[in-house]
């Protein structure tokens, strides 16, 4: 298992962490080997992708299920819209990526980037390799313009202009007047990958709840909220074009 945690000097950048599953060429041979938040789970359950908190993010890996090809898995951050924003990780204060066993949680290396961060807005970390049978980590920190797009060209994937709709969990919270801290924190995470993968922007969505600014969105989706009411919650789930059970979504 590897987290990936940051510290950001801009409060308003967005990153999102993605995993790319690699053969000897160093390109995914399908659009699923590309691990991120529009693809969390890999279908054979050898790569699963959480948002832990809005400046971490953990993959789980179950090397055993690991196609025979995937001889490197590409460790990456990107930052959300970079270019339009005029974002950049030079606006970033550290990134660390940490490697723990699963079972015991134990650490077992920890890297760390920030000086030589400057204007890209995507990161290769680093890459987990096969050598001599055994799995090694590899830090790398190469730069590219571009964000997630860049990324995916680079390994070979064709580029949709939208994401995919991400697809809700079976299990729902029931509604209530008042969300807790918890459950806002999921309603966030669930806004930010929804909205994500319609392409919308916070300051659209904002728009289309009647705010005069972006900042209630990113505060929602950063986990900065204390407690949501159900009322905002039927106005993002009508914004956003799901139902409110999916924003509750576990």
């Amino acid at each position: 298992m590897f987290e990936v945690e940051w510290d950001l000097l801009n409060p308003d950048i967005d990153l999102d962490a993605s995993a790319f599953l690699l053969n000897a060429h160093g390109v995914c041979e399908k659009d699923e080997d590309c691990i991120f938040y529009g693809n969390p789970d890999h279908r054979n359950g050898s790569v699963a992708y959480q948002k832990v908190h809005s400046n971490k993010a953990q993959f789980i890996v179950a090397f055993d299920r690991l196609a025979l090809q995937v001889q490197k898995i590409a460790v990456s951050l990107t930052i959300y819209e970079g270019e339009e924003q005029s974002h950049s990780f030079s606006q970033v204060a550290e990134i660390r990526i940490r490697l723990l066993n699963h079972r015991t949680g134990k650490e077992l290396a920890t890297f760390r980037f920030g000086e030589d961060l400057t204007e890209e807005t995507a990161i290769v970390i680093g890459e987990l390799y096969v050598y001599k049978g055994e799995w090694k980590f590899n830090p790398i920190g190469s730069g590219f313009f571009g964000g997630l797009r860049a990324l995916c060209l680079n390994f070979g994937l064709e580029v949709e202009q939208t994401l995919p709709e991400v697809a809700a969990d079976a299990q729902a919270i029931l509604p209530k007047d008042l969300y807790d801290l918890y459950e806002t924190f999921q309603i966030g995470h669930n806004v930010e990958r929804v909205r994500r993968s319609i392409g919308m922007t916070q300051k659209q969505l904002a728009e289309k709840i009647g705010y005069k600014s972006a900042s209630p969105i990113s505060r929602l989706e950063r986990g900065e909220l204390d407690r949501f009411s159900h009322s905002q919650l039927l106005l993002l789930a009508e914004a956003l074009n799901v139902t409110s059970r999916q924003l509750l979504s576990r």
